[in-house]
């Protein structure tokens, strides 16, 4: 029974960390493809490869770790 407990708090753990390596906020990703605008967004680790980014108010967002790989800034 230990045993069972030890594996399931293994994979508890191992998906909470998963968790944590994606910081993005889906919803300001959102916003910022569809309105250009995301002042003070979390936006660190997210996927922004080719996005027309011209013009988009990103003061004091957070691109820690963003991939701009491709992107019109």
């Amino acid at each position: 029974m230990k045993r069972i407990a030890a594996i399931g708090l293994s994979l508890l753990m191992a998906v909470g960390m998963a968790a944590v390596v994606r910081a993005d906020n889906p919803a300001h990703v959102e916003r910022l493809l569809t309105t250009g605008a995301c002042y003070g967004c979390d936006l660190s680790e997210a996927d922004l490869r080719q996005a027309h980014l011209i013009g988009a108010d990103l003061r004091a967002a957070d691109l820690t770790g963003a991939n701009l790989q491709e992107t019109t800034l």
